[in-house]
């Protein structure tokens, strides 16, 4: 029997907290998340493109 499991499982519930303050954090996470959107955009067209012409001349 793990008695500080248990013991952490009586506590009372107080609430998540945010590392920082909550308008802080949904900035940073409104970054983190566009950034990662242009990201994905940037490679989605990745395999789209025409096949090179072999009879052409470069």
């Amino acid at each position: 029997m793990n008695l500080p499991v248990l013991a952490l499982l009586a506590e009372a519930y107080n609430g998540y907290e945010l590392p920082m303050p909550a308008y802080w954090y949904g900035i940073i996470m409104f970054v983190i998340l566009m950034l990662s959107l242009l990201v994905t955009l940037g490679f989605s067209g990745k395999g789209k493109e025409l096949p090179a012409d072999p009879q052409g001349h470069h």
